[in-house]
């Protein structure tokens, strides 16, 4: 252990409980709970192997429990991260994680794109094939990385997206989740109690041995979200912004011509010794993004 990572380590009881302090407040909104609800399928749509984990994989496997048929599209081929490993070794082992971690959570079936990582753009070919996938799966909910996030890989899997439903006549339902980028606690309008599915979340994230980054951050913002559900004995909760496909697209397409440099502008919240400055970092300006559209 480097000794950066020997002080991080050591100051991480002392930095939680101010993160809890700070970051608790802005979700205080007394919400109620979403029901998980009984639909046939639901289609989840991850830019990277662990993203649909990070953002989803409690309601995920809720939704499995509740006896959903769960799709889940890879849209990248997994080949760029923190590691030492050469491209095709790291997309191979980022597969076989995947394929551990789908019974863990309850995925029943995983597609991948194989579109290069850290390179993804919405082009003809991905964006046709999603839309197939689509209509063959018939989906009640399209889960996807938000409209504002700080990797690019996210904007440009939910910009495939956006496209592809532009080719369907679909009325889907689109469920945006967050996985490194918060969505404004008020924008949110579905919260889901993943209090009982948290192991099976931590499990699952802990099959991810081949990227060397930390996921505290991302459980740490599980439990301080709960702060918006008025019920106690919520521990954690995972949260969502959920809009009809057609108004999905008018609102991505409203930020497209902005053309905004998110990765610039906003600090991914994976580590809990960095969580207020990450949260915090331009949060005014994101609110305003969201109101933008």
């Amino acid at each position: 252990m480097s000794i950066k990572q020997t002080l991080m380590k050591a100051a991480k009881p002392i930095i939680q409980p101010i993160n809890r302090m700070f970051i608790s407040r802005e979700y205080r909104l007394n919400r109620e709970l979403s029901d998980i609800g009984k639909v046939n399928n639901v289609l989840v749509l991850a830019p990277h192997m662990d993203d649909e984990t990070i953002g989803l994989g409690g309601t995920i496997r809720a939704h499995s429990d509740n006896g959903t048929h769960v799709h889940c599209v890879m849209v990248t081929d997994g080949s760029n991260s923190v590691t030492e490993m050469a491209k095709e070794e790291l997309s191979r082992k980022r597969k076989e994680e995947m394929a551990r971690i789908q019974s863990i959570i309850g995925i029943d079936d995983l597609k991948y794109l194989n579109l290069p990582d850290g390179q993804v753009k919405s082009e003809p070919e991905a964006v046709q094939k999603l839309a197939v996938w689509m209509d063959e799966i018939k989906p009640d909910i399209i889960y996807c990385p938000p409209l504002v996030d700080a990797h690019p890989d996210h904007i440009a899997t939910t910009a495939i997206l956006v496209d592809a439903l532009k080719q369907s006549e679909g009325e889907y339902v689109i469920r945006q989740y967050e996985v490194n980028c918060p969505i404004p606690p008020k924008e949110i309008n579905v919260v889901i109690d993943v209090t009982n599915a948290m192991t099976k979340k931590i499990e699952a994230i802990e099959q991810f041995q081949s990227q060397v980054i930390a996921f505290d951050g991302f459980i740490d913002m599980n439990a301080y979200k709960s702060a918006l559900i008025k019920h106690s004995g919520v521990k954690y909760v995972e949260t969502f912004l959920e809009v009809p496909a057609r108004q999905f697209i008018a609102k991505f397409d409203a930020l497209r011509d902005i053309s905004p440099d998110y990765p610039k502008w906003f600090k991914q919240v994976n580590r809990s010794i960095t969580l207020v400055w990450a949260f915090y970092q331009n949060y005014s300006k994101k609110k305003e993004l969201y109101k933008k559209t």
